[in-house]
């Protein structure tokens, strides 16, 4: 998920911030409906916050791959915030706890941040295999902001605040990406082989059906987690003769994937979700690329996109992945709810955030609006979020997402005469 596992999309399966500037998501929000950042706002003359520091956890897990970036773009996002006077005069911080793609080891992060009554909320949590956690989270009355949903409770619960189509929106657009772009008609997918991803066969299937997108899902594999070699994988998306392909899988995957494409020479496009990272990519020959659909949950444009970029690179981040800008923005978006009101408790800042204006974030999501429930697939996910996508025809080292100019889609409306 990150691509990380599902990367690619998928955190597969089972899936900003804030209004604008000082509103902290009470009666007193803008109208403008956009969000905003401390940088910049108070500049290096900022008073340096100081009192007990206001201290988040952070919940994730990734079978293959260190966890930095996103841990890291947390902190980055964290220390933006400290260098302009912190929120309310106090400092952020940000606590990691790693659950290894592992059920019980999610619920005992969960518990751990539970128990402690330091831990005021949660930001940017990601957990590809994290069934029963979030229940966990909102029982001890802890708000999951800006959370990369993955499991169907992380779309429906009503103290998790995500801000976008997270893991469901990974192979979900690179599915309406290759419908758009490609005129796929029949589509093949490879996941990894996680609950989630397996539950999100037939919701993609049904986003298609929804958006009178005329598109099947016709061949569909799932491989474990460390799988590197895919001769075969690609021989059977061959032999079934399908449009094009959607990679649900991580990065270091992806990558094994894309190069035994160049190799057997396989031309349908590949649908990918920045979910991935995009520097990962970018290091491969351009005929294992060359055919690549890119996705994204961001508009990758505009000076908040460049800022957390720099940011990024400044923590020695690998740039790119969409979980990591997410993790940057959740810590925004705690800000953005907390600012303003010191005396939020816990359970106070579920609140503050499910009455908040619509808003977006800087113009890089869709409009967010917590105080309703969306209506999408049925109902079931009544937190998901924008349902804007951005995609990119682009092979080669160019394959930055969504920038000036790029097309957007709504996964949920098929294109005119499309």
């Amino acid at each position: 998920m990150r691509e990380r596992v599902l990367r690619v999309g998928v955190v597969l399966v089972a899936a900003a911030a804030l209004i604008a500037a000082g509103c902290g998501g009470g009666d007193d929000s803008s109208s403008s409906g956009a969000a905003t950042t401390s940088s910049g706002s108070t500049g290096s003359s900022a008073k340096a916050p100081t009192g007990t520091p206001y201290k988040l956890g952070l919940i994730d897990d990734d079978p293959t791959q260190p966890e930095e970036d996103i841990f890291k773009s947390a902190q980055a996002s964290a220390k933006d915030i400290n260098d302009a006077g912190g929120v309310n005069g106090r400092p952020v911080s940000v606590e990691h706890c790693g659950a290894q793609v592992n059920q019980n080891a999610a619920a005992a992060c969960a518990r751990k941040f539970a128990s402690d009554s330091s831990i005021i909320a949660t930001v940017g949590n990601f957990m590809a295999n994290g069934q029963g956690a979030t229940p966990i989270l909102e029982k001890a009355g802890l708000a999951s902001v800006g959370n990369y949903a993955t499991q169907p409770e992380d779309y429906s619960c009503d103290s998790c605040f995500p801000m976008s189509f997270a893991s469901l929106g990974g192979p979900l657009g690179a599915t309406t990406a290759l419908t758009d772009t490609a005129k796929a008609k029949k589509i093949g997918m490879l996941f990894i082989d996680v609950p989630a991803a397996r539950s999100y066969v037939q919701l993609i299937q049904g986003a298609l059906r929804t958006a009178g997108r005329d598109a099947q899902l016709t061949k569909t594999i799932f491989v474990p987690a460390g799988t590197t070699s895919f001769a075969g994988v690609v021989a059977q998306f061959e032999s079934a003769n399908v449009d094009g392909v959607v990679l649900g899988i991580p990065v270091v995957m992806v990558s094994a994937f894309l190069r035994q494409v160049a190799q057997q020479g396989y031309d349908k496009p590949i649908g990918v979700s920045a979910t991935a990272s995009l520097t990962a990519l970018g290091k491969l020959p351009p005929a294992a690329t060359k055919n690549v659909v890119l996705t994204s949950a961001f508009r990758r444009q505009g000076d908040l996109y460049d800022k957390i970029i720099q940011d990024q690179k400044d923590a020695g981040v690998e740039v790119g992945n969409d979980e990591a800008v997410n993790a940057y923005l959740s810590v925004q978006l705690f800000k953005n709810i907390v600012d303003g009101k010191p005396d939020l408790d816990r359970k106070g800042i579920a609140g503050a955030a499910n009455a908040m204006a619509p808003f977006d974030f800087g113009g890089m999501t869709g409009q967010v609006d917590y105080s309703k429930a969306q209506t999408f697939l049925g109902g079931q996910f009544k937190r998901l979020v924008p349902s804007t996508w951005y995609y990119r025809y682009k092979g080669g080292t160019d394959l930055e997402p969504a920038v000036s100019g790029d097309p957007e889609f709504d996964v949920f409306k098929a294109p005119a005469g499309g």
